[in-house]
């Protein structure tokens, strides 16, 4: 059975290419979501502020 070396370091590479593609989707998912929750709770302070404000306004 006659292996190449150059076969087996490309799969090596394809493989670690492969993990890093992964690895980076991870992270673009996981910083997409703290940019979605941090956007909900500025929603969050701005509903809370302007109740205050519209309360004060009724006075």
């Amino acid at each position: 059975m006659d292996i190449n070396l150059s076969t087996i370091v490309m799969t090596i590479i394809n493989i670690v290419v492969l993990i890093a593609i992964i690895v980076i989707i991870y992270n673009g998912i996981k910083s997409f979501r703290s940019f979605i929750k941090r956007n909900q709770d500025i929603d969050r302070k701005l509903d809370i502020i302007t109740k205050r404000l519209d309360e004060q306004d009724n006075k």
